[in-house]
């Protein structure tokens, strides 16, 4: 399993699946409304370290596939 979840894709799915959020414009508002921990690898690609997810809530352990 990765560690990371990476890309607009990606986190958009994981973000329709939490929340019902289909854009990446409507993630991105709720990222920045509850201050997930989001990240960008050194090409400039959103992602997220699902450790630090699961420690901010542990509801998203039951989404990423663990």
């Amino acid at each position: 399993m990765d560690e990371r979840i990476v890309g607009r894709k990606d986190i958009v799915e994981l973000f329709r699946k939490m929340y019902g959020i289909t854009t990446w414009h409507g993630a991105r508002k709720s990222i920045e409304k509850n201050h997930f921990p989001l990240r960008r690898t050194p090409s400039g690609r959103p992602m997220f370290i699902i450790s630090e997810l699961i420690e901010y809530d542990e509801e998203f352990l039951k989404h990423v596939g663990l």
